[in-house]
């Protein structure tokens, strides 16, 4: 249905059952393919399937490098490792998925207090932190702070349903390198990781 096709690429869009998929196959291909300068076209009828073409523009190798160099903030360390900590899993699942699509290596924790144990466990190897604002028992505040105090040059990047003012807006100040609004677009996702993985300490 025509409907149902215009809306194929917004994040987190399904038209499986609840729990079967989390709609982000096609929003994460379409910001890889938007980050090399290309686009995707699509064509279906009902009960024959669909067709999806993309087109990427052709490069050399001096045309890469001169990228490159004209945006260092859009590299990152190869493999960089993300712990990402929110309690719902089918979210976890999805970050996880959209981080190694964009070549990172994740970690997962559900609660903030297996949060602190991975981290603990993974201490010197964790390069970024993905934090979710709204969890049980503890938030993400509590979190923010018991990190911090574990390791003071943590980077950590929030992320919540819910607009940047109040605890968010806080913690920016108190040295959070980002705040990330669910849902959120995944080219925004990608650049801000990779500009704050680059950042020095």
């Amino acid at each position: 249905p025509q409907d149902v096709k215009a809306r194929i690429f917004e994040p987190f869009f399904t038209t499986r059952e609840q729990g079967k998929g989390t709609g982000l196959g096609l929003s994460v291909a379409l910001g890889i393919i938007h980050n090399h300068e290309g686009f995707i076209t699509v064509d279906s009828e009902p009960d024959k399937g669909a067709c999806f073409k993309v087109f990427l523009p052709i490069g050399t190798e001096e045309s890469r490098i001169a990228k490159r160099a004209a945006s260092p903030v859009q590299e990152h360390k190869q493999g960089a490792t993300v712990l990402l900590i929110d309690d719902n899993a089918e979210f976890l699942q999805m970050g996880e998925d959209i981080l190694t699509v964009l070549g990172y290596k994740a970690i997962k924790a559900r609660s903030g207090r297996e949060a602190l144990s991975v981290y603990s466990d993974h201490r010197g190897r964790v390069d970024l932190v993905i934090l979710d604002m709204m969890m049980p028992e503890m938030d993400g505040s509590d979190v923010f702070d018991a990190l911090t105090s574990l390791d003071p040059q943590v980077k950590i990047v929030l992320c919540s349903g819910y607009s940047l003012e109040g605890v968010a807006g806080r913690l920016l100040k108190d040295g959070a390198a980002a705040f990330l609004q669910k849902p959120f677009d995944i080219k925004e996702f990608s650049e801000i990781l990779s500009h704050v993985v680059s950042s020095p300490q």
